[in-house]
């Protein structure tokens, strides 16, 4: 058979097959291409195919070769004249028609054409004959029973001269002959240049990184293969890299050393976990620019935040537009492609999320933010990770001291019923929630009889149910709790052999009044706390 060999192993086909299983293909008959299935007669692929020349390879093996007219899915093939059955395997005539026969009925038909994107015709093949066992950015396989499709892309030469070729080709017999025929290796070379997405301006020594992913066993497995720096023109080039791999290729821009590995979401989750590039004893980039991932496949950005992703077809040649980090989100707006101005904005605003973090009311700023970046999935990892940015001394950054906040006036007086207060304070204000825990203690230093804690959590107002209030008191296997009317509203009882507490939601805060002793004040507590805060409507 003729080239055009796309990178595997039999211990890593091995691997695809059993990590991707296909879904039922809806058409469950035999493959075809341009009308033919295997299993057809010799007779007939000749009636078709006039120009086609054959020659008898075994007793029971015909093998048929035509260079001219020869085109599938709208691409053609163009070999160079002079082809023959003496030149067919020559890299001047790889491109063609190439049919193989035993007793007399197809067993292989392959369609060699100038292509560097075989993206269409396996979306076609797919909506035929379902999701591939593999599908790469160089190769795609079906596999039925005996039966394998496979569409496959690279040079026609064994370096990087040539034109690029997509193959496609049905096989009969064992598929694992494909799988040894697909064992060779790619060879990559890659170029391109990196501008800033705002001013357009080339941005020099910013680092550039080819990664692979391969299987290994049920696993996948991520390695950098090659690595490059841009010059003063923002330029940069990987030299050539040979590649075997059976899953995916893709180029992290401002990728740091010994950073994540994430297939095409490492740029992502980058930003997703450190957003300020502050981690400490975590690796960064250019501080200046956010981490991006160039795929080579349609879908690669799919799984993954697309703010952080695009998708070249080529590999040489590329023009990259980084995102630089911006203090006016605003900015992004100078970006001529709407697509990466989109990005820009994503990317600043969830940044922006975490800039200003040492208040709570500088932290409901961030929220909003969050809540703008998608509204979707990206918001709530913004709104999950903005939580655990503020209270996490693991990020170099200064933390400011927290400082309680004054009680309110009236809330906690010296007597109450003519009971003395022991002490009072409340709490500092959390960044995040905002919660704020305020609490009394009522007595004497020797017998406490009465503890008041109000806690307060903005923008979380809740209703009543018994079942909601289970506190764990030294006597809560002989209490029991029962809702209870009284002027002010509706309260929570917790009635124990020892202990007595009443509970209650007031807007957005939580009163507790809780008593060590049973008391003859504690309906003169209870009162007062019910009317400075009434319970929440039912």
């Amino acid at each position: 058979m003729r080239g055009l060999i796309i990178p595997l192993t039999v211990c890593v086909a091995l691997s695809v097959l059993q990590a991707q299983k296909p879904s039922g293909p809806p058409n469950s008959g035999a493959f075809e291409l341009a009308d033919e299935k295997l299993g057809e007669t010799f007779a007939s692929f000749v009636s078709q195919h006039p120009a086609a020349r054959c020659t008898d390879s075994t007793a029971n093996t015909k093998d048929c070769y035509q260079w001219g007219d020869v085109s599938i899915f709208g691409m053609a093939a163009r070999p160079e004249a002079g082809c023959s059955l003496d030149t067919h395997s020559a890299a001047r005539c790889a491109q063609g028609l190439t049919a193989r026969f035993e007793d007399q009925r197809l067993i292989l038909l392959s369609y060699a054409v100038v292509a560097g994107d075989k993206t269409d015709s396996v979306t076609i093949l797919k909506k035929k004959y379902g999701n591939p066992v593999m599908d790469t950015p160089e190769a795609a396989m079906w596999i039925s029973g005996d039966d394998a499709l496979s569409v496959m892309v690279r040079k026609a030469t064994e370096g990087t001269e040539g034109p690029t070729l997509t193959k496609f080709m049905i096989y009969r017999g064992n598929p694992w002959d494909m799988f040894l025929e697909l064992k060779k290796t790619i060879i990559l070379s890659m170029s391109g240049r990196v501008t800033n997405a705002v001013t357009g301006n080339a941005v020099r020594d910013m680092n550039v990184e080819l990664q692979v992913s391969d299987y290994e066993g049920f696993s996948v497995h991520v390695e950098s293969i090659g690595r490059s720096s841009t010059d003063g023109a923002g330029s940069f080039l990987l030299p050539e890299t040979p590649i075997s791999l059976s899953r995916s290729y893709w180029l992290i821009v401002n990728q740091p050393e010994g950073g994540t590995g994430q297939e095409e979401g490492s740029a992502a989750t980058q930003i997703f976990y450190n957003p300020m590039f502050n981690r400490r004893g975590q690796p960064v980039g250019n501080k200046k620019y956010f981490p991006e991932t160039i795929t080579f496949r349609r879908d690669g950005c799919d799984l993954t935040w697309k703010a952080t992703c695009a998708y070249h077809i080529l590999s040489r040649d590329l023009l990259i537009p980084v995102i630089p980090i911006l203090d006016n989100v605003k900015d992004c707006k100078k970006i001529e492609n709407s697509d990466v101005g989109e990005r820009c904005r994503q990317l600043n605003t969830y940044r922006s999320a975490f800039v200003h973090v040492d208040s709570y009311e500088e932290v409901q700023k961030g929220k909003k933010l969050c809540e703008e970046v998608d509204q979707g999935r990206i918001a709530k990892t913004c709104l999950d990770q903005l939580a655990l940015y503020v209270a996490n001394t693991a990020f170099d950054r200064p933390m400011k001291p927290q400082v309680n906040e004054p009680i309110p006036p009236g809330v906690f007086p010296d007597t109450l019923a003519g009971v003395p207060i022991i002490e009072s304070r409340c709490g500092p204000r959390l960044e995040f929630s905002g919660r704020v825990m305020c609490g009394a203690a009522y007595g004497t230093k020797s017998n406490f009889l009465v503890s008041v804690q109000i806690e307060e959590w903005p923008g979380s107002a809740q209703t009543l149910k018994a079942n909601d209030w289970k506190p764990q008191y030294t006597d809560h296997d002989k209490a029991t709790v029962s809702a209870e009317d009284r002027p002010g509203g509706k309260v929570l009882r917790y009635r124990g052999p020892q202990y007595n507490s009443f509970f209650w939601f007031s807007g957005d805060q939580h009163v507790e009044v809780f008593f060590y002793h049973p008391i003859p004040e504690l309906e003169q507590f209870v009162s007062f706390y019910l009317k400075r805060f009434p319970t929440t409507p039912q």
